[in-house]
């Protein structure tokens, strides 16, 4: 789990650099990164949910990387779902607080995705994410968005395991080290 975690740790870096988000943003985001990313290598059952947390996730909200992430229409948090669906029928409904929460809310989704792939065809299931039961035109074009990104991200993968493998696992145990000392200090 620690070496799939440290390398979405890195695409998720990347991705954001790439962005071009600032270098003091990143820094200060990287506890709550090193968190999804954990989250996501928990959460994902195979490659293919890593894939689409890290994509949605990315496009979505940038990874909430900057703090609390709000839609026009209700929906929140790092996946930007709407609390009033954002909940199998096993689990009480969530708030944008427990949405902003990268466990909560990756668990959540990832819950989405799956259900998604059984009720609609696996193809659609970023159209149906983003417009609930119906492919609109618009949802057609958030689709091909996910789909772009998820073979960008894929390809990420594939090369950082295999150029980077031991350093990403040393940088990210370092920056958990990092964080938990953070987390203690302020507690």
């Amino acid at each position: 789990m620690l070496e799939q975690a440290s390398v979405i740790f890195f695409v998720m870096l990347l991705l954001l650099r790439v962005d071009n988000a600032s270098e003091d943003s990143i820094e200060q985001a990287q506890c709550h990164l090193v968190e999804l990313a954990e989250a996501i290598a928990v959460e994902a059952k195979n490659k293919d949910e890593v894939l689409d947390l890290i994509a949605v996730g990315f496009w979505e909200s940038r990874f909430s990387y900057r703090g609390k992430s709000r839609g026009v229409d209700g929906e929140c948090g790092i996946y930007q779902q709407i609390p009033k669906y954002a909940h199998p029928q096993h689990i009480p409904k969530p708030s944008c607080e427990d949405l902003d929460n990268p466990w909560k809310s990756t668990y959540r989704a990832a819950e989405a995705f799956r259900f998604m792939k059984s009720e609609f065809p696996p193809r659609d299931r970023f159209c149906h994410y983003n417009s609930g039961m119906e492919c609109y035109p618009k949802s057609r074009v958030y689709q091909r968005k996910i789909n772009y990104y998820r073979k960008k991200i894929d390809l990420l993968i594939g090369w950082m395991e295999i150029v980077y493998g031991e350093i990403m696992s040393g940088y990210f145990r370092q920056t958990i080290r990092v964080c938990t000392l953070e987390e203690e200090y302020i507690q």
